[in-house]
Formats: structure tokens, C-alpha cells, sequence
């Protein structure tokens, strides 16, 4: 706890220094800094379950264009991002990529970043509705080693790419495992004055397992992270050489402050002489602001996007969603998990949200229901 308290009191002060300055700075590298600290009450039912606070996420980083970096015209097509996680008393690379911009709808990365699948999973941490994306994101991809080329229309969007492994992974003798993700959307409905947007998308992703990972597991906390509890595990999937996901999400932004996204996903592990598995998930939220500036549509990543504050605006939002995740299939026996969760989001200022959000969950798993009844609450500041 000692240590914790140490990292929280650093942290918070290099984050207040920082206010100041990128507030005011028009050019120049732009400064990321997060900082979520979350507590949570679970009202067993069955299973116990241990409350806790912990600090969720502790994200600094820069990025920007080169020619900021280094006064230079010929590097105005450059640009480049680094943030690093210090939560947990560990340091965990997030986004680390280099890109070049063709133009304001054309552009290439490579680096360590999300592959383009799954609507919630591509939002930000910072972003996203509810303290934690769904049950549904167990099944998607996060961030790996790649190239992506990323390709807008004003109604359309391709995201294409080629990723190897996480930033950590290395292979003494055996080939690194490889995947090929796409993600392609479409906008059919964009008015620009209203803010009015109605959204599709669908995305694919077959990843080939290096012969060092052919022992291939799931597993999904109840969308709180103060804890390692996982009521939702399959255990060791022997033999697993290929990985195949398919998404399709929708979402609509209204411009009478409603809003709403959904999405399913299922993932095919193909084994070596046994049979394939299939697990799916998926999630629907429905949102609406308050008062204040509402959610609009990220038009270069093709998601929900954050709150649209300006600096001197106050905003509150209250959204519901219902997910689900199913693990079992064949001999494996994850688990059946169904999330039903309200959240209630204030931003007292541009820089700072307070959440809460209070789900009721309900796992079966062994023939055996669990209802654990959470209360959770999470402070934030994303410079």
C-alpha cells in the first residue's frame, strides 16, 4: 500500500506541472498524460469476491509531428507517438509507432499500436463509456508489432495491417505467430452541422500461433479491474495453431444527445487434429448526455469519440449497457457471463472525470450461477 501511495502522490504532481503548459502550447510535441484510479464493492453472491482500490491506469507519454521535434519542413509529413503505463509498480509499453501522412485521409504506421478491430477496444482508455469496455473484449486483439495502412473516404474507411506479437515477446528458435486484420466502415448517414451519425462496420482477423503458443486460453474479469478475479476462464486450449475473428459493430450520435453502438464478435481457435472452437461476445450501450457537451463521432478513427469539452463547460452523462460472453463450447467449460451495468459519468472540467458505475452480472459456469452485485467508482485525469 506504502508503494502504491508513493506512485499515486508522484504521479498526480508531474501531472499538475504539466497542466499549465499543455494548455497553453499551440506547437511543439503534445504532451499525454492519464491517470485513473478505481475502487470497487462487490456484493458477493456466491463466489467471494475481494473489494479493493487500485490505480488503474498511470499513462505518460508525447506525440506530435517530427518537424516539431526537430525544425525541420521536410519532416512535416512525419508523425509519431510513445506512451508507457506505470500502473501496478510496472512500466508496460501502449502506443509505440512511427506514421507518415500522405495526406489529411491517407497514412501509414508501423510500430506497436491497436490492431483495427473492434469499435470499443480501438476507443481510448480515457473515452470509453464505462469504466471498462465490455465482456465482449475478451475476444479482440489489442495492441501488437505491425504495419497498418489506414485509408478515409468521407463516408467510407479502410484499416488494413499485418501485426507480429506483443512488444515483449521474443523466439529464441521458433517464428514469431503473424496475423492479418482489417476493418472496414461505413458512414451512410453524416451531417456535419447536426452531428448526426449513423455507423456500420465489420472486421476480420486470422492470426497464425507460433508452435511456442499452440496452448491458447481466454479469460475476462466482470468489466472491473481492482482485482485478478476471473469467474470467465477457459483454462488451456491445447493444440491451437489458428485464430480467426469476426466483428460487426453499428453505432449512432444524435443530435438531440443520444447515442448508442453495439457490437459482436466470435472467435474460432482451429486446432491441430481435434476440433475447431467457438466463442462469441458482444455488447450494446445506450447513452445520453445530461447537460453539457455531448459524444461525437471520431472521424479519423472511425469510433465513438470523448466528451467534446472546451474549457470552460461542465458535463454529465448517463449510459446503460447489457454484454455477454460465452466460453463454452465442445469440452471447454469457460463459463456464461451476462453484465447488465448503469454508468454515470461527470466532467467538472476539460481535464477530470469522475464515474460510477454499478453492474449486476451473472456467471454460469459448472452448472454453477453466480450474481455478484458491483459498485465501483474511478477518478480521472487525461491531459
Amino acid at each position: 500500500m506504502k508503494a502504491k501511495f508513493v506512485i499515486v502522490l508522484v504521479v498526480w504532481c508531474f501531472l499538475l506541472t504539466l497542466v499549465p503548459s499543455a494548455q497553453a502550447k499551440k506547437k511543439g510535441p503534445k504532451i499525454k498524460a492519464r491517470l485513473q484510479v478505481d475502487s470497487a464493492i462487490y456484493d458477493e453472491d456466491k463466489s467471494r469476491i475481494g473489494n479493493g482500490t487500485n490505480i488503474r491506469r498511470g499513462i505518460l507519454g508525447i506525440k506530435g509531428k517530427l518537424k516539431d521535434l526537430l525544425d525541420s519542413d521536410e519532416l512535416a509529413k512525419w508523425t509519431y507517438k510513445v506512451g508507457y503505463d506505470f500502473a501496478d509498480n510496472e512500466v508496460s509499453a501502449k502506443d509505440l509507432w512511427l506514421g507518415y501522412e500522405f495526406n489529411e485521409s491517407f497514412s501509414v504506421q508501423i510500430g506497436n499500436f491497436k490492431e483495427p478491430f473492434s469499435h470499443e477496444n480501438l476507443m481510448s482508455s480515457a473515452g470509453t463509456v464505462f469504466m471498462e469496455r465490455s465482456l465482449a473484449d475478451a475476444l479482440s486483439t489489442g495492441r501488437k508489432m505491425g504495419f497498418g495502412v489506414f485509408k478515409n473516404w468521407t463516408k467510407y474507411s479502410i484499416q488494413l495491417g499485418v501485426f507480429s506479437e506483443k512488444v515483449d515477446e521474443k523466439r529464441d528458435e521458433e517464428d514469431e505467430g503473424l496475423a492479418f486484420t482489417g476493418r472496414v466502415t461505413a458512414q451512410p448517414i453524416y451531417d456535419k452541422e447536426s452531428k448526426t451519425v449513423l455507423h456500420f462496420g465489420l472486421a476480420a482477423s486470422s492470426r497464425h500461433l507460433s508452435i511456442d503458443d499452440s496452448v491458447y486460453d481466454l479469460d475476462s474479469t466482470l468489466e472491473i479491474e481492482v482485482n485478478d478475479m476471473k469467474l470467465l476462464e477457459t483454462g488451456d486450449i491445447n493444440n491451437a495453431r489458428k485464430i480467426v475473428r469476426l466483428g460487426g459493430e453499428v453505432a449512432f450520435v444524435s443530435k438531440k444527445y443520444l447515442y448508442f453502438m453495439s457490437e459482436v464478435i466470435q472467435l474460432k481457435v482451429k486446432r491441430e487434429a481435434e476440433d475447431d472452437l467457438t466463442f462469441t461476445g458482444g455488447a450494446f450501450t445506450l447513452g445520453r448526455s445530461l447537460w453539457g457537451p455531448m459524444r461525437y463521432f471520431d472521424r479519423g478513427d472511425r469510433t465513438l469519440g470523448k466528451v467534446n469539452m472546451s474549457k470552460r463547460q461542465t458535463a454529465l452523462e448517463l449510459a446503460l449497457r447489457y454484454s455477454w460472453l460465452d466460453l463454452v463450447d465442445g469440452g471447454v467449460a469457460g463459463g456464461v457471463g451476462k453484465n447488465l451495468g448503469v454508468a454515470l459519468n461527470w466532467y467538472p472540467q476539460k481535464l477530470i472525470r469522475f464515474s460510477l458505475n454499478v453492474i449486476q452480472s451473472q456467471v454460469d459456469r459448472f452448472g454453477f450461477e453466480n450474481k455478484p452485485l458491483i459498485y465501483a467508482l474511478r477518478a480521472q485525469i487525461n491531459i
